[in-house]
């Protein structure tokens, strides 16, 4: 699924119309299909349209003529004379009035009473909105966020910058966006997670070959994207993904486990965790990761495995001593499988920006952790992509950006969003269960960008099915790792693919 800017989807738009298309048969369309979804959840509650002067507006009424024709009860508040309408909001609004919708001109906004128990449909303003929001229209965005109805928001909550996500003034804050056509990066970006809901996506006729002309800003990953390796009959450990890890130090070998273990319910055949210190402390974990200690004079040894190995993961709780610093750099110049790095292994990046990394090495940084290696103190969500897709080209590496949402940057390839999660992801450890999922995929056989993109997708699924077992405050990371099972068996439940060769 493309996820374009509001100027991208205003300009395809425009030349569709340019070469004939109809903006009324757009809208009749997209209508009907926001009149599907809302009708999924309305029940017997009443359903208020909020309706601006633009097209936005009149896609509300068409919606609520539909919906009175099936017998629901709908009204429309209306802010300024209809006269001052798009000409198809005004078509739509007397469509509405003709269907035996009441409509309600608000001049006093101490007029506007909303109920608790309704439906509220934000037909107020579109993606071409900028800047912040003046009345009548702001204090009608803050009375919807001070009611408890349902809150369903047309293509896009009213006051969200469509392509940046900035919020000046105020926003709906939508329980649903039925988005039109294409997401928009203002969904991702900034404020954006804030306020968009559920997505839900509403057809508008959109001809293919206009939608095949648009660069878009991202791709978004869906649980059809997933490409799980294939399961031969006949395989032993090795074949199934060897994985090597250096990670964990004195005192942090939580973060370490987290990553081995994970990989290994990800789908590793082996994994050889190889740590900085006494490896007696951490005789208690999982008995299937294999632990070693790692020195100068173990290096050769460690090489020696390495070669065996389809990918190595670096840096959980590796620490930050001048020994963890000197081993680092002495693997990494040598390592020519695939590397995921992470946590420690990214601050001596940042510490050594000249370093050269082997092609494809994947990082995993979460925002601040990126602003480290870009040497920046604050960056907006658009900066800093920006930012990173340059870094990503000069270093030819991949970079997961970890964070609400997670975006997936290739030096070459449009960038993955990855929306799967929770907010209660954020809790120590969970980025180390994601560098063994990552780390686990490739050894497997994933192409390392599609590997990033999938091991973050099932990373956030794992988090959201844990979380309806437990809570939002009580998840951990190794609630993450537990229930890893349950989304791998989600995705093979949807695939129409056969996951067995026999």
């Amino acid at each position: 699924m493309l996820v374009v800017t509001s100027k991208q989807m205003s300009e395809i738009e425009k030349k569709a119309f340019e070469e004939g298309c109809s903006d009324e048969a757009f809208m009749v369309l997209a209508g009907s299909n926001i009149a599907k979804t809302i009708k999924k959840s309305a029940k017997n509650r009443k359903i208020l349209l909020l309706c601006g002067k633009g097209n936005n507006g009149g896609d509300a009424y068409v919606a609520g003529s539909i919906l009175l024709k099936e017998n629901f009860c709908v009204e429309a508040y209306y802010f300024s004379k209809p006269e001052d309408s798009s000409k198809l909001n005004q078509k739509y609004f007397k469509e509405f009035r003709a269907s035996g919708g009441d409509t309600h001109l608000i001049k006093n906004i101490n007029d506007l009473l909303l109920p608790n128990d309704a439906i509220l449909v934000d037909g107020l303003l579109g993606t071409g909105f900028k800047g912040g929001l003046k009345d009548p229209y702001l204090s009608v965005v803050k009375k919807v966020n001070s009611s408890s109805s349902e809150v369903f928001s047309i293509d896009i909550p009213s006051g969200l910058n469509g392509t940046d996500g900035s919020v000046i003034s105020e926003a709906v804050k939508a329980d649903t966006t039925i988005y039109l056509g294409m997401l928009k990066s203002g969904f991702f970006l900034n404020e954006g997670p804030n306020f968009t809901g559920s997505l839900v996506h509403a057809d508008f006729g959109l001809p293919k070959e206009y939608i095949d002309q648009i660069d878009p800003f991202a791709n978004y990953f869906q649980n059809t994207d997933v490409r799980l390796p294939v399961v031969c009959a006949k395989r032993h450990k090795y074949d199934v993904g060897y994985v090597v890890g250096v990670a964990g130090s004195y005192g942090m070998f939580g973060a370490a486990i987290l990553s081995s273990f994970a990989a290994l319910k990800a789908g590793a055949g082996i994994v050889r965790l190889y740590s900085l210190g006494d490896i007696s402390e951490t005789e208690s974990k999982p008995l299937e990761v294999i632990h070693q200690w790692l020195s100068e004079d173990s290096l050769p040894e460690f090489f020696k495995e390495v070669k065996r190995a389809k990918a190595v993961f670096m840096g959980p709780g590796m620490g930050r001593s001048d020994e963890s610093q000197s081993l680092f750099f002495r693997v990494l110049e040598k390592l020519d499988i695939p590397v995921v790095l992470d946590a420690d292994a990214l601050f001596f990046l940042a510490k050594s920006p000249e370093i050269e990394l082997l092609q494809d090495t994947i990082l995993t940084p979460h925002r601040g952790e990126m602003l480290k290696i870009l040497n920046e103190k604050k960056l907006d969500d658009v900066e800093l992509i920006e930012k990173t897709i340059a870094y990503a080209k000069k270093k030819r590496v991949i970079v997961v950006l970890k964070g609400a949402p997670t975006i997936i940057v290739h030096y070459e390839k449009t960038p993955f969003i990855i929306s799967s999660g929770t907010p209660a992801l954020a809790t120590a450890g969970t980025g180390d269960v994601l560098t063994g999922i990552i780390a686990a995929q490739i050894a497997q056989g994933v192409e390392q960008f599609q590997a990033a993109a999938q091991a973050a997708f099932l990373h956030g699924l794992s988090a959201q099915i844990a979380e309806n077992k437990t809570s939002t405050y009580a998840l951990v990371a190794s609630d993450v790792i537990e229930n890893l099972s349950r989304a791998f068996k989600k995705i093979e439940d949807i695939s129409d693919k056969k996951k067995t060769n026999l």
